[in-house]
């Protein structure tokens, strides 16, 4: 039985037609393998261009689904290159709230004397590949995030991954591991940004069922990051009080 032409010029036509489509979409769409080891280049360099900053953050501890903050605590957090950071609490209410801040401060201080412990890559995680979705303006791929370890630094959930510069700018999840008897229920979002010309993350946003307590929410945003270039210009004490934040921490790191 013979096809005739036109059926099978449209026939052949539909074919093409996918075979393209599928084509221009594969282009488009990087495999996860590709994804994320772009994203452990782009990682790596951004560690190399990470320099000496002092920030100030501020902290909002909600009760509940409450509105008002129970507490706001403020805090200032020094980094120097490459696995040093301290913290000062700067203004805080006390009590529960502020202990859960410092807890978490000494929790980054602790990672960040071994980021490859939590870092977002093949050693840590396996990924799968969600899609795509427009964040802040920027074209992300959407990766699963799938620990390789129980633990309480690592999460599951997802990661936005920025189609241009392959950097994190929005992390979603759950703790792979309860953080301890008395919290649990955790789930936390990240963002990052570029600031002085370096990928940080610069909010948090945190909730938790604490035992015996009940439901809490954390907010961190990052106001002010100040770099020794950055306020260099100015005199006075905004270089002054850079230097007396960062020389001590360097005089540990030596």
């Amino acid at each position: 039985m013979s096809i005739r032409a036109p059926k099978f010029a449209k026939y052949i036509g539909a074919v093409l037609a996918a075979f393209s489509l599928s084509t221009l979409v594969s282009a488009q769409q990087p495999d996860v393998t590709t994804i994320v080891q772009k994203l452990t280049q782009a990682q790596l360099a951004n560690r190399e261009r990470l320099k000496a900053y002092m920030l100030t953050r501020t902290y909002q501890v909600f009760n509940g689904e409450e509105q008002k903050p129970k507490s706001v605590i403020t805090a200032e957090v020094s980094y120097v290159p490459p696995q040093q950071k301290d913290f000062k609490v700067q203004q805080s209410t006390g009590g529960m709230a502020e202990r859960v801040v410092r807890k978490a401060l000494e929790h980054e201080v602790k990672m960040t004397k071994d980021p490859k412990a939590t870092q977002i890559d093949a050693d840590n995680y396996d990924f799968n590949y969600v899609g795509t979705q427009k964040i802040w303006g920027h074209d992300c791929y959407v990766l699963e995030l799938k620990p390789k370890r129980e633990t309480k630094d690592l999460l599951k959930g997802k990661i936005w991954v920025d189609a241009q510069r392959f950097l994190i700018r929005r992390v979603e999840g759950r703790p792979a591991k309860d953080p301890s008897w008395w919290v649990n229920d955790v789930r936390v979002a990240l963002t990052f940004d570029e600031v002085e010309g370096m990928w940080l993350q610069t909010s948090t946003d945190a909730q938790a069922h604490v035992r015996f307590a009940g439901a809490y929410r954390m907010v961190s945003k990052d106001n002010e990051v100040r770099t020794a270039e950055s306020v260099a210009s100015n005199k006075g004490d905004s270089l002054r009080r850079v230097r007396r934040a960062i020389v001590p921490a360097v005089a540990m790191a030596r």
